[in-house]
C-alpha cells in the first residue's frame, strides 16, 4: 500500500498537516519490527524533545510533515512514507531530534535553539557511545546541511558519517531482488538512498575545499537512472533530484581537473576529450531538462533540478571557451553563450528561488553556484560591450533587490545575497567623477538582439586575443572589503579557487576582520 506517494506529491503553500495521513502511516510503519541491531549501538536512555518538554508532542507531526515536503526535497535522504513520527523515535531519538531541529529552524525558530543544542548533544554521545547506524549517519547529513553559520565541524561530521556508511557496508550494491513486502523495500531503499546521500557530500565538499574525496569512484553507481526505475511506485518525491545531483556531480568534478590541466601546451592533445566531455555534459542536460522530468514531482524539486541543469550549461559553455577555434566572430559567441548561461542562474535565483522561500533551504550548493556565477560576470567584465555590461549589473541589482526585500533580520540568509550583489555592483560602477568601476575604456558594440536560450545576442564582447588566455585574465586586487559575511558564502567564495579562478577573484570578502581565506571549514 503506497499510501504517501500522491499526498506528498501536493506542493505546500507553506507548512501544512495531515493528521489522518499521518496517522496511518506511522501505524503502519509502528506495527513492523525493527530492524535487528547490535546491543552496543542502542540509543537507551537518550532524551528526546518530547522527552524533555521542549515541543509538545502534538507539534511533532506538523514539523515533521514542513520537513517532508520543504526541506527533504532538497536533502533528498528520507522517505516520508516510512521515516514518520513513531518510526524514527523508534530507532533513533538522535534522528528524531535531528529532524525536529531542521524544522524548528524554518518553521518555528522560537522553539529551534534548545532542540538544536540537543541534537548536537545527542550526536556527540552517540559517537562517545560507539553507535553505528543508518540514523545516526542521517542525523548528522541533517545537522551538517543545515548547521549555524559559525559551525566549523561540517566537514568533519560528514568524513564520520561517511566511515559508517563503509562500516554498515552500505558501498556494497545488493544482489537480491528488491523484497515484496512494502515495508522491507523501503527500509532497503533507505539504506541506498542514504549511501547515495554521502557520495554527493562527498563530492560536493571535497569540490568546494579542495579536498580530497573519501569515496572511491568504484562504489560510485554505475547507472543511478536505473536504480531510480527499480523502484518504481515506492520512490520519494525527492529521488529523482537525488539520481540528477548523482549523475552530474562527477561532470563538475571532471570540469574541475580539465580546467586546472589544460595549458597552451597540452590543448590540441586534450581537445579530444574535451570535445567528448562537452557532449556528454549536453546529453546529461538534455536528458534531465524540466521539461523533461516527471510532471508529478514537486515544485521545489523541478526548480532544484533547473539549477542544477543551469549549472551544468554554464560548465560546457566554459568548457568549449577551452576548444574554440580562434576565428573572427567564434570566440566571441563562446564567450557570450557563458555570459548566458551565468546570467541564467543568477535569474533563476532572483526569479524561481527567492520568490518561494528557497534560498533558505538550499544550504551550500545555491550559494557556491550563485556567487560562481556573479564571480564568472565580474571577471569578464572589462571585456563586455555596452548592452551585456548594463544587462549583468541589472541583473545583479534585481536579484540584490529581490532578496534585500525579503530580508528580516540581518543574518538572514538572503541577506548575504544582496550583500554578495550589492558589493559587485558597486565595484563594478563607476562614481560620478569617473573614478572606481572597471572596464571603463571603450567597448565595441557589436549586433544586438535576444539570443534562442532568452539570452543577449549579438557579439557582446570587446574583441582581441586570445580567448584561452584571457579566460584567466587578472582583475584589479584593491577591491574594498566585504564584512559581516557568513561561513557559508566565506567558503564559496574560496571555492573560486578550486575551478580555475585562483587570483581573479579578491572581493576582499571577510567575515568580521578576518579574510576569508583564513576562516575555512
Amino acid at each position: 500500500m503506497s499510501y504517501y506517494i500522491d499526498f506528498f506529491r501536493t506542493e505546500p503553500t507553506g507548512p501544512l498537516t495531515s493528521l489522518r495521513e499521518y496517522t496511518v502511516a506511522s501505524q503502519l510503519a509502528d506495527s513492523r519490527s525493527g530492524s535487528p541491531q547490535p546491543e552496543q549501538c542502542t540509543e537507551e536512555g537518550y532524551d528526546d524533545p518530547v522527552s524533555l518538554g521542549l515541543i509538545p508532542e502534538d507539534n511533532v507531526i506538523r514539523l515533521f510533515y514542513s520537513f517532508h515536503t520543504m526541506l527533504n526535497p532538497v536533502l533528498a535522504l528520507l522517505d516520508p512514507a516510512l521515516h514518520t513520527p513513531h518510526y524514527v523515535r523508534r530507532r533513533s531519538k538522535v534522528l528524531y531530534t535531528a529532524i525536529l531541529a531542521a524544522s524548528c529552524k524554518f518553521f518555528n525558530p522560537g522553539l529551534y535553539k534548545r532542540v538544536h543544542d540537543l541534537a548536537q548533544r545527542l550526536i556527540g554521545r552517540a559517537l562517545a557511545d560507539g553507535i553505528c547506524t543508518i540514523e545516526y549517519i542521517q542525523a548528522l547529513s541533517i545537522i551538517s546541511y543545515w548547521r549555524e553559520p559559525d559551525d566549523g565541524s561540517c566537514w568533519r561530521k560528514i568524513g564520520l558519517a561517511i566511515r559508517m556508511a563503509y562500516e554498515l557496508n552500505l558501498h556494497l550494491v545488493s544482489e537480491d531482488m528488491m523484497p515484496l513486502d512494502e515495508l522491507a523495500a523501503r527500509e532497503r531503499l533507505n539504506q541506498e538512498r542514504t549511501w547515495f546521500r554521502c557520495l554527493g557530500y562527498d563530492w560536493n565538499s571535497a569540490l568546494q575545499r579542495g579536498k580530497p574525496r573519501m569515496i572511491s569512484e568504484n562504489h560510485f553507481p554505475k547507472d543511478a537512472r536505473q536504480w531510480l526505475n527499480g523502484h518504481a511506485g515506492i520512490e520519494s518525491d525527492a529521488d529523482l533530484l537525488l539520481v540528477v545531483s548523482i549523475e552530474l556531480a562527477p561532470h563538475y568534478n571532471l570540469y574541475q581537473s580539465l580546467r586546472s590541466a589544460t595549458t597552451d601546451r597540452n590543448r590540441n592533445h586534450l581537445a579530444p576529450f574535451i570535445r567528448h566531455t562537452i557532449r556528454e555534459g549536453e546529453r546529461l542536460n538534455e536528458m534531465w531538462a524540466p521539461e523533461k522530468v516527471d510532471p508529478t514531482i514537486s515544485h521545489i524539486s523541478r526548480s532544484f533540478i533547473q539549477f542544477y541543469n543551469l549549472r551544468m550549461r554554464l560548465i560546457t559553455s566554459e568548457l568549449k571557451l577551452l576548444v574554440t577555434t580562434p576565428i573572427p566572430g567564434a570566440s566571441h559567441l563562446a564567450l557570450l553563450d557563458c555570459a548566458n548561461a551565468a546570467l541564467a542562474i543568477v535569474k533563476h535565483v532572483t526569479e524561481e528561488f527567492a520568490p518561494h522561500g528557497y534560498l533558505s533551504y538550499g544550504q551550500d550548493f545555491i550559494p557556491f553556484s550563485t556567487a560562481y556565477a556573479g564571480a564568472w560576470l565580474f571577471k569578464q567584465h572589462p571585456r563586455m560591450d555596452d548592452q551585456l555590461r548594463t544587462a549583468t549589473l541589472d541583473t545583479f541589482r534585481r536579484l540584490s533587490e529581490t532578496c534585500r526585500a525579503q530580508t528580516r533580520f540581518d543574518r538572514d540568509t538572503t541577506s548575504y545575497y544582496s550583500r554578495f550583489f550589492d558589493h559587485l555592483v558597486n565595484f563594478l560602477t563607476p562614481t560620478q567623477n569617473g573614478a572606481g568601476g572597471v572596464g571603463n575604456g571603450q567597448m565595441f558594440s557589436g549586433p544586438t538582439g535576444i539570443g534562442a536560450r532568452g539570452g543577449l545576442g549579438g557579439t557582446g564582447f570587446v574583441p582581441g586575443g586570445n580567448i584561452q588566455t584571457n579566460m584567466n585574465a587578472m582583475l584589479p586586487s584593491s577591491l574594498p572589503p566585504l564584512e559581516d559575511m557568513d561561513a557559508t558564502w566565506v567558503l564559496a567564495a574560496n571555492g573560486f579557487d578550486n575551478l580555475g579562478l585562483e587570483g581573479t577573484m579578491n572581493l576582499g570578502l571577510t567575515m568580521g576582520s578576518v579574510p576569508f581565506s583564513a576562516r575555512l571549514n
